[in-house]
């Protein structure tokens, strides 16, 4: 509706006089004539009104203009559509006609003692020229001066949609309380089982007793934190941080941890949680204390899904490059000596990874068959250092020994396997640009070797570890090859069976030191050992 229309509501013209805001804004007249003054006034601001009439018709919201007394001077377009009144209905009513047939009641009043107070905001049911309802907010402003007289401007919104998301957001909210509620109750109920959650941002959501009393939090610190601000145990952090940044779905690994009764081993499972678009929304860490049998079985089943994954990869290798090979047989011979060179890896990886099986039939026997004879330890370590040499000739390995032979009396085989591990396993995980350094001496009757690498070493927590069967180091776990989890395992038992020592050392600087100890030994023979170069297949 166009103020034009103000003559047929029988309102005075808000905009005769010059007193009004948008008469004021004529331009200066071109004569003194105050005639002419009045007409130029008049044409513009009937100009400016029309220009506001049309922005005003094209807002969503029902618009009104009323004096100061609630009666209705002007309305907008989406006010007519909405109450469905024509302007001669409207001719001398007041602003409370919003409440419909409340219009003399309470509600009514409150509308109009809003418009007459001049400011403000009221919430109230709103009726339609039809009788129908509708949740609507009427808002009010003053315009002191429109036509030399104060005057209201009025906006009724329509709440209808609103009201419906508002109701929508509250019974979303209610349901992500319950569910939160259930969360909550059900970690509560987890007596063995400990339950961290974490937000999409990474911020404490839930921690439950069991998991304060496993991993060692106090309540007080744990209140808002972000993840990487939560005093968990390093390992357990680092490997969730890790985990979030990774592709994985799921993760689980073990740690020890000093408890009341000693050293512990904790199961740590690692999940996440998704949305419909796959963007993650939480994850979960659980942890609970294993005795020796659940670790072991972990340990063992963990190692028989690690190994059988990784056997997949060297042989899906040799197939295709067999099958490059079968169908080309013309290929030059530059790219065939790449292809039979890359296949003897892959067979190399799937040897390893075979003789990791047969050490998981061997470990845990009482009677570990060793065939015996003296020989130079020396002779060995040279042999293996030869070996680690050609595989891994990028590396620096430098070997030192003592004068003098190291006679020992050695299953060779296993001895130098031993050996061989050893250096591999520094190579794999610690060379590094300084490379590592095998040093071989005599020590109270005993033949020492040293190995040491320069890498980033195992986590002191670790270090007692890494000799137990199936463990391995967890941040290690995702970078290094396929291992068995077994091979430092077997060693120890090798090594032990012949009378010596294994252990490992964090040197200063960094790097990590693995100590091997022989006896310096030549048996008797009349008491069923052999003589120097005889053998004991005991």
């Amino acid at each position: 509706m166009k103020l034009a229309r103000y003559g047929v509501m029988g309102a005075k013209d808000p905009v005769r006089g010059s007193g009004g805001p948008l008469s004021s804004r004529a331009p200066a007249a071109v004569g003194d004539d105050p005639a002419s003054r009045r007409a130029i006034s008049r044409g513009t601001a009937r100009e400016a009104v029309a220009l506001l009439s049309g922005l005003l018709d094209a807002l969503p919201d029902a618009v009104l203009v009323t004096d100061a007394d609630g009666h209705v001077l002007w309305v907008n377009a989406e006010f007519q559509e909405l109450f469905g009144l024509e302007p001669a209905a409207l001719d001398g009513r007041k602003v409370s006609l919003l409440a419909g047939p409340y219009e003399e009641q309470a509600e009514g009043r409150h509308v109009l003692a809003l418009v007459r107070r001049g400011e403000g905001e009221l919430e109230l049911p709103a009726f339609k020229a039809s009788g129908e309802s509708f949740p609507c907010l009427v808002r009010v402003r003053r315009l002191d001066d429109l036509g030399g007289r104060p005057a209201r401007i009025v906006t009724v919104t329509d709440q209808t949609e609103s009201q419906r998301l508002r109701a929508e957001l509250v019974a979303r909210a209610e349901i992500i309380q319950q569910e939160k509620e259930i969360l909550r109750a059900t970690a509560a109920c987890l007596d063995r089982e400990g339950l961290v959650v974490v937000d999409e941002t990474e911020r404490l959501v839930l921690v439950n007793q069991a998991a304060r009393d496993l991993l060692g939090l106090r309540e007080g610190e744990l209140q808002g934190k972000l993840l990487v601000e939560l005093p968990l145990p390093g390992d357990v952090r680092g490997t969730w941080l890790a985990f979030l940044a990774g592709p994985e779905r799921t993760l689980s690994f073990t740690t020890r941890m000093a408890g009341p009764g000693g050293e512990r081993t904790l199961l740590v499972r690692l999940a996440r949680a998704w949305n419909s678009r796959g963007l993650p929304i939480a994850s979960f860490l659980t942890v609970r204390e294993l005795d020796g049998s659940e670790e072991g079985k972990h340990q063992r089943h963990e190692f028989l899904e690690r190994i059988g994954h990784e056997l997949r990869t060297p042989l899906a290798s040799i197939r295709g490059f067999l099958a490059t090979l079968r169908a080309a047989p013309d290929l030059d011979e530059a790219t065939r000596a790449e292809f039979l060179s890359i296949l003897d890896q892959e067979a190399h990886r799937l040897e390893r990874m075979v003789e990791a099986l047969l050490e998981v039939a061997h470990t845990g026997r009482e009677n570990l068959h060793l065939s015996r004879r003296v020989l130079d330890l020396a002779d060995l370590v040279r042999h293996a250092v030869a070996l680690l040499r050609e595989r891994h000739p990028a590396v620096r390995i430098e070997l030192a020994t003592a004068d003098g032979p190291f006679p020992c009396w050695v299953d060779p085989t296993r001895i130098e396997r031993v050996i061989l591990h050893v250096l591999e396993n520094a190579v794999v995980h610690g060379a590094g640009e300084r490379g590592i350094d095998v040093r071989l001496a005599r020590e109270e009757g005993r033949a020492r070797l040293v190995v040491r690498d320069h890498g980033p070493g195992v986590p002191p927590g670790d270090l007692p570890r890494i000799f137990d069967p199936f463990y391995r180091v967890v941040q290690a776990a995702r970078d290094a090859p396929a291992t068995s989890g077994l091979g430092l395992a077997v060693c120890r038992q090798v090594v032990e069976r012949h009378g010596g020592e294994i252990r490992a050392e964090l040197p200063a600087g960094g790097g990590l030191a693995v100590t091997i100890e022989l006896p310096l030994d030549v048996p008797a023979s009349p008491e069923g050992r052999a003589t120097p170069g005889g053998t004991d297949d005991r």
